[in-house]
């Protein structure tokens, strides 16, 4: 969700269109300790000017992680993700030539997402246990009741 979002916030920073998208977010009442983060992991991903291609298999190797919780065939995600990784390695140097560290820098903002995702998690936990209101759908995507 969130190499989705930075994608396209980067796609409306191209086209100078994101005042009102970081308004919005400014005044939704999330804390400023959570927001900043989002702002500097949309930035910093929008520094790599990675294709839609990069964007797609790095959304697969986030989604074909190894570690998580209740997976049954663990050594099977893992020989996925390792096939994504290579072909997107290749795709980096096809696409970047000048570049070699496109792909190392890549893999930088997979470890960026991860803490950025446990801030989220926090922040979405310290929600559930507050009187915050949330819209129906999101009531339904973080399965708060």
């Amino acid at each position: 969700m969130f190499l989705r979002s930075a994608e396209l916030f980067n796609k409306k920073l191209l086209n100078s269109h994101t005042d009102v998208l970081e308004e919005r977010i400014w005044n939704s009442g999330i804390s400023h300790d959570y927001i900043n983060p989002m702002f500097s992991f949309y930035k910093s991903v929008g520094e790599l000017k990675m294709t839609e291609e990069e964007y797609a298999l790095l959304t697969a190797v986030v989604i074909l992680t190894p570690d998580r919780q209740y997976l049954k065939d663990k050594e099977s995600v893992e020989k996925l993700q390792e096939s994504f990784l290579h072909i997107l390695e290749k795709l980096c140097k096809q696409h970047h030539p000048n570049n070699p560290q496109h792909f190392a820098r890549l893999l930088g903002r997979l470890t960026e997402l991860r803490t950025f995702s446990h801030h989220h998690t926090d922040m979405v936990m310290s929600w559930r246990v507050s009187d915050h209101k949330f819209t129906p759908l999101l009531c339904e995507i973080w399965d708060v009741q």
